[in-house]
């Protein structure tokens, strides 16, 4: 909770912000969520995911020694620990005026007496009722010491160590992570400033220019000491205006250099020289597969809405993935972060052959393009009166016969309909025409028929156009337009061309790779 809110106010606020079709967090003034984590509630844990995050820098090995090529020791992680001793987060607030809440607000919602996963299920449904709802709730207690092995002392805190930097006094009852974010905002802080536009650079390149970009140290200096400064004052000298660092860094013609190397810079990987080309993100190339394939209007609508696109929290989440959604599979063969730490290690950005069987084989990529309502091939279709039939992939060939047995079959479930004590047989046949047609589909004879028309040149190019820029954001080439021409014009069916060349570009370097 803010500091002076009451427990009802902070229902009330969490309650409005699940009632959104997408949770939004970022206006909050505190962090509920970072500090509720479960694999973040012992001090030790909370210290080590502190430095991470907000310093870009590792302190898990002062854990249990000193490294050889680190300065923290045991006692500076013990004394860092100390922080995050008093921070407690329960399903109810302990005492006071926020337990007589909480109380009041079960027994307002007729769930007094329910315990456990009961409750929990009642309070979900009166939330989608549009009730005001318990939250669980983040608060501070005293704090009590941790030694060199993350044990308490029984001790009271009453100082911290700010990692070799700063001890602090508190005072009894004080929340102890006050005076440690106020240091970490503070313009002389030597880390936050430098953590946050290391990440940012890293995003766009690739690569921080301290590399890992979450192992700030003495032993890790970065490649461009100069550059490095220059956006960590220019990020504080802007009040920490995280636009002026996107900004910056998008303007500068370090960013705006081709991938295409020369005989100088051939083998640089470390000085930003030229573009290193690397694979988009899990969830930017899962939302881009779909994007691509999506219809103008669906494609406006993930433009406009956040709902189920893999870059949403909701959606990336491993509680919403493991429900079995459509979007769980290819997040996890492009290397989603596992979310079991800080660390960027728990993120995968090489390129593996699963990937590339996923792309040129998966279900998940043929459902996509031939989707109805949400799907470019079927508007296509629309838009230039063309026949949208889709079927089952690597559907094996009929057998020659297959057109009189069909017709014998149907005419025999006639005679089975008829005769009312026949009526297990006829199920068995309905059975075998069901059977047959999600084999081999429909006879010929018996598909709906629909005249196609021809495209002409222009038609053509305009399709072929579309396609590029859905994929690749560009128009194509003089040979790629002339290739793409012939493969539509030698194609019976002219909506399965456009799908060969939209399958085409989507398994193309280009596509998958940033720069």
């Amino acid at each position: 909770m803010d500091r002076g809110q009451s427990y009802e106010e902070f229902c009330q606020e969490m309650t409005d912000l699940h009632k959104q079709d997408e949770l939004n967090v970022a206006g909050m003034k505190t962090m509920p969520y970072y500090w509720a984590r479960r694999e973040f509630r012992l001090p030790p844990e909370r210290a080590i995911s502190f430095a991470y995050a907000f310093m870009g820098i590792r302190i898990q090995c002062a854990q249990c020694h000193k490294h050889p090529f680190d300065i923290w020791s045991k006692q500076d992680f013990a004394e860092f620990s100390n922080f995050f001793t008093g921070v407690r987060f329960g399903t109810t607030p302990p005492t006071g005026e926020g337990r007589e809440s909480y109380n009041k607000m079960i027994a307002d919602l007729g769930l007094k007496g329910l315990r456990g996963g009961d409750l929990r299920r009642k309070i979900t449904n009166e939330m989608r009722k549009g009730s005001v709802v318990p939250f669980p709730v983040v608060y501070t207690v005293a704090g009590r010491k941790v030694d060199e092995n993350g044990r308490s002392t029984g001790e009271a805190v009453v100082d911290a160590t700010i990692l070799g930097d700063t001890t602090i006094s508190f005072e009894r009852g004080q929340d102890l992570r006050v005076p440690l974010m106020e240091w970490l905002r503070a313009d002389e802080n030597p880390y936050f400033a430098k953590a946050f536009v290391n990440r940012v650079w890293a995003n766009y390149f690739g690569r921080g220019i301290v590399d890992p970009p979450d192992d700030l140290s003495l032993a890790n200096a970065p490649s461009n000491k100069a550059l490095l400064e220059h956006l960590t004052q220019g990020f504080i000298d802007s009040g920490f205006d995280m636009k002026w660092v996107h900004r910056e860094i998008v303007m500068s013609r370090t960013y705006q250099q081709t991938w295409v190397a020369n005989d100088t810079n051939a083998q640089d990987k470390t000085n930003f020289s030229h573009q290193l080309p690397r694979r988009l993100p899990a969830e930017v190339t899962v939302d881009a597969i779909q994007l691509a394939t999506a219809s103008d209007d669906e494609s406006l609508r993930m433009q406009q809405e956040m709902h189920r696109r893999a870059i949403a929290i909701a959606t990336s989440s491993e509680r919403y993935l493991q429900g079995g959604t459509p979007e769980a599979f290819p997040l996890m063969v492009f290397g989603r972060s596992t979310r079991e730490s800080n660390c960027e290690c728990d993120r995968s950005t090489d390129a593996t052959l699963l990937q590339t069987v996923f792309l040129q084989n998966d279900d998940v990529v043929y459902s996509l393009m031939n989707r109805r309502n949400t799907g470019w091939l079927e508007q296509v279709a629309k838009e230039y009166d063309l026949p949208f039939n889709v079927q089952a992939r690597n559907q094996p060939k009929p057998p020659e016969n297959y057109e009189q047995t069909f017709k014998n079959l149907q005419q025999r479930l006639k005679k089975l309909q008829a005769d009312p004590s026949q009526k297990a047989q006829y199920e068995a046949a309905l059975k075998t025409r069901r059977r047959l047609i999600s084999q081999f589909g429909l006879p010929k004879s018996l598909q709906p028929t629909t005249a196609e028309q021809s495209l002409n040149l222009e038609q053509m190019q305009e399709i072929v156009e579309q396609a590029y820029l859905r994929t690749l954001t560009r128009f194509p080439n003089e040979t790629e337009m002339d290739r793409s021409l012939e493969f539509i014009a030698q194609a019976d069916d002219k909506i399965n061309g456009v799908r060969g060349l939209l399958w085409a570009l989507v398994n193309t370097k280009e596509f998958i790779l940033n720069h």
